[in-house]
């Protein structure tokens, strides 16, 4: 579970994954299974998407 308000970017990986970088500085998986619904929840003007 994220806190999508300290979502700072999604950063997509090999195989459909991503890795969600957070405001302290962190990041955690996010699988591919998740990845669409949490770039949906995020939007795009809370969270920048790396492409």
């Amino acid at each position: 579970m994220v806190n999508l308000g300290c979502v700072v970017s999604i950063e997509p990986l090999e195989a459909g994954e991503a890795r969600v970088h957070l405001r302290d500085g962190s990041h955690v998986p996010c699988s591919r299974r998740y990845r669409a619904a949490l770039r949906a929840a995020a939007g795009e003007g809370e969270a920048a998407v790396a492409e």
